[in-house]
């Protein structure tokens, strides 16, 4: 378990901001939450190894200035003997993504 925060200072061009954001993560063996929230918005990710071959992960992300959310669903798959990596994701705003490595 890890907890942490963060703040973030700007200054530049006649303006001053500054930002607070706190967070954390659970990671076991085959899992990992993270959660990580502030006055910008919140981004929640969950991460699972289903096994050697299969990984998979959702992350839900909320951007405060502009009021939007964002969900994806991401998946890793080691294709047989190791000759190469599938790698995809697909999000609520119906962008879909695909990569194959070798």
């Amino acid at each position: 378990l890890c907890l942490g925060g963060e703040i973030m200072f700007q200054h530049g061009m006649g303006a001053r901001h500054a930002a607070f954001t706190v967070g954390g993560r659970y990671k076991d063996d085959n899992s990992e939450f993270v959660v990580k929230s502030g006055e910008q918005g919140t981004n929640l990710c969950y991460y699972h190894k289903g096994s050697d071959e299969i990984a998979y992960g959702v992350e839900f992300e909320y951007i405060k200035q502009i009021g939007e959310s964002v969900t994806s669903f991401g998946y890793a798959i080691d294709l047989p003997k190791g000759l190469s990596n599938f790698k995809g994701s697909i999000d609520s705003d119906r962008s879909v993504t695909g990569v194959l490595e070798k």
